[in-house]
């Protein structure tokens, strides 16, 4: 066998040797379920890991195979998929860690997420209503984003009545207070009802105090 045979030999077992291993992380990411938070938690630290360590494959296959190789392909495809799925299962675990709070008869509740583009939650920004005038409503209160980007803003029956006579608009500030969002319709919430609100936010421009 010459020595260019080996070093492709060589190069086809290392191959299906990083295959397997993303196989076996396929298999590992469909078998999680909702119950399994504190596993996934465990296990998106270790896929991420994992397809660190492999990321520099393709390139490595490409000097030896070329760009155009199937096996090249194959790999670049996998990796992605795996990228993806490590992507999505992040979301869902900042979706499971959520806890609505209950809210007690004749209030009302204003709660949702706040994410990037990708759907990861924007910790640490600050949700509150302004008047048609861009002043604050005191009454109406103010909510911080956890780490999954929520929000909730109980109103009780006093402040239903304020708010009643009044339009206002959901804004989310940043760092020192730094508007970056602000709702551009009027939010109308009545007793015993739970408005929910999804916002899209770039990340760019601003940042939160732990930047």
């Amino acid at each position: 066998m010459t020595a260019k045979n080996g070093e492709v030999m060589k190069g086809k077992k290392a191959q299906s040797s990083l295959l397997s291993e993303l196989e076996e992380l396929e298999s590992v990411i469909a078998r999680f379920d909702d119950t399994q938070i504190s596993a996934l938690k465990a296990f998106i630290i270790s896929g991420k890991s994992t397809l660190s360590f492999f990321s520099g494959q393709p390139n490595r296959l490409k000097k030896k195979l070329g760009e155009d190789h199937p096996r090249v392909r194959e790999l670049e495809s996998r990796l992605k998929r795996n990228s993806d799925l490590i992507k999505e299962l992040e979301a869902e675990l900042e979706l499971a860690r959520i806890e609505v709070p209950d809210i007690p008869e004749c209030s009302a509740l204003v709660h949702g997420r706040i994410v990037d583009k990708s759907n990861h939650g924007i910790p640490e920004l600050s949700v509150s209503a302004e008047d048609e005038r861009d002043e604050p409503l005191r009454p109406f209160g103010n909510s911080e984003t956890n780490v999954s980007g929520y929000f909730s803003i109980p109103l009780s029956r006093k402040t239903l009545s304020f708010l009643s006579k009044r339009k206002y608009y959901l804004s989310v500030r940043a760092y020192l207070g730094e508007l970056v969002h602000r709702e551009p319709k009027a939010l109308k919430v009545s007793e015993n009802s739970v408005a929910q609100v999804s916002i899209i936010l770039e990340c760019v421009g601003w940042r939160t105090s732990r930047q």
